[in-house]
This record gives C-alpha cells, structure tokens and sequence, in this order.
C-alpha cells in the first residue's frame, strides 16, 4: 500500500523570544484535504514553538507518510541536519554533558523522522504566499490568545474555492486603477481614478470600493502586486487595530483612513489576500493593461 502524500507548512515565534508568550501552527495538505494545527505556551523561546510546529504536526498523523515539510528555522535544520543523530547516541545530552535543551521534542522528532520519509525545505522563499501568510496568521492568533479567522477553502491546485476572484492593480502616478473580477459564471473589468491620491492610497481605496460593491457577503480572493496592501492585509492590520493605529514603533500608520474604510469594506466577506511576484497571470495582464498612466 501506497504511503499517503502530506504537505507541511509550519511556524512558530515568541515575543519576545526569550520568556514571552509563544504561539505554533502547521498547515497540512493531503490531497484536497486541508487541516490546521496551532497551540501556545505562555513563556517559551522561537526555537522551541518553531520545532513544537514540526513535532505536533508529525505527532499528528497515524500512518507512516511521505512528507515535504516547509519550516524557516536555522536551530530546526541544525538539529535535522547536523546535531539529533549525536544527541540520541549520546543519551540526550550535548558534548559538554548538559541535557539537550527541548529535550522532550526533539526525542520525539527523532523517532517521528524514522517512521516517515520526510523531505526538508529550510527556505521560506519556497512557500506559497497563500500558506505562509496563512501560518504566520495561526501563529499570531495562537500567541494573543484570539481564535483565527476561517480559511478560505482550497483547491487540489492550490486556488481558492470562492464567489468572486478579484485582480486589481494601480498607476503609480495618476491615481488610476483597474480590476478583472471573475466569478463562476462571468467575468467583469473596472476602471477609476483617484483624485489626489498616493500610489499606496489609490490601491487600497480601489480595493475598499471594489469590496463595497458585492451586495451579498462573498468569499474573495484578491491578486495584487503591491506588498504594502498584502502585508498589511496579512501581517500588520490586526497589530494596528489592537495598538490603537500605531506602528510597533509607535508612530501613527499612515494612511490611515484608507485602511479603516478597507477594513470596515472586508467585514461582511471571507477574504484570501494573494501577492503576485509579476503580472504572468493572464488576468492580472488585463487589470495592468487596463490602467491609464
């Protein structure tokens, strides 16, 4: 009998790192089957929630597999590539005699990697957006202490399951933009223009109305080339919102208006947000070309 064939995204941080309240998560992909896994510990380090995201993952399945598994962590590939095998011969403990820090983990990851064949990729630049964006967002959540929103359900390709698929895409001198909307059973271009606008401000108020204009709660998946309107979608927004709008830093965010009527425009909906790295996808070529400079 055939071993199943699992893909495995894991992540996992603390903050601060050490002490600070740490959050893991896996995304696994078995066919057209996706499930999420996450945890926390309320004072932890980064190494041990990236390495618990790879054991709670492996830990989890019941029949030995054949696994690609994504994790950026230089201790987890450290530990894989150079330090486990020793350790193990040395009953758990370093070359200065010291017990193996993450000990419970890392005896368990090494039973886990001789009942499965596992294939190791230590390098985030080869995650798909859609997962990395997807764990980074489970990691958080699992950290604060907040349940994570639902994620939009995927294809055996990797596309998003949704109603409407929005590319959308700006001038960076005119204000004007342009979106291809596709839906199950029609397709459809948009054009405006922003007066008075930055390049950073027309995306997001092209995305904000693009989102007011669907009369029923959908879920979306909008394509974009502009990191500033992705990450911030993804990565920064919740941030800004729980420290009243300010940055990390704090300095107040820029653009702020826009990024309230852009959030207030994605509460009815169920929303993938996708970076493009160029325009190859043909839909994204028409929403490019249709802009006006």
């Amino acid at each position: 009998m055939a071993k199943p064939y699992i893909t495995i995204y894991s992540d996992g941080g603390a903050k601060p790192s050490p002490n600070g309240p740490g959050g893991w998560a896996s995304v696994l992909i078995l066919d057209d089957e996706i499930a999420e896994l996450s945890g926390q510990e309320s004072s932890t380090t980064n190494s041990r929630m990236k390495l618990m995201a790879v054991f709670m993952a492996l830990e989890s399945l019941e029949d030995s597999s054949k696994i690609e598994l994504y994790i950026d962590s230089k201790y987890v590939k450290s530990g894989v590539t150079q330090w486990m095998a020793k350790w193990a011969l040395n009953g758990w403990r370093m070359s200065n005699h010291q017990p193996v820090e993450n000990k419970d983990l890392w005896e368990g990851l090494h039973e886990m990697t001789e009942t499965h064949e596992i294939h190791w990729h230590w390098s985030k630049n080869n995650i798909p957006f859609l997962y990395e964006a997807r764990v980074v967002e489970l990691v958080t959540a699992a950290r604060e202490l907040y349940t994570a929103p639902p994620m939009v359900a995927l294809m055996p390709d990797g596309m998003p399951k949704v109603d409407t698929t929005i590319y959308v895409a700006s001038s960076y001198i005119s204000g004007s933009w342009a979106a291809v909307l596709v839906t199950k059973t029609d397709e459809k271009e948009i054009e405006d223009r922003e007066l008075n606008t930055t390049f950073n401000q027309t995306i997001l108020l092209a995305c904000a109305k693009l989102l007011e204009s669907l009369t029923t709660p959908q879920t979306v998946a909008i394509y974009s080339i502009n990191e500033y309107l992705v990450n911030g979608m993804t990565k920064w927004l919740r941030n800004w919102v729980k420290n009243d709008w300010h940055t990390a830093s704090g300095e107040a965010v820029k653009n702020q208006e826009q990024w309230q009527r852009l959030l207030a425009a994605e509460q009815p909906h169920t929303i993938t947000w996708i970076l493009c790295n160029d325009f190859q996808n043909v839909h994204m070529i028409r929403a490019n070309n249709l802009v006006i400079d």
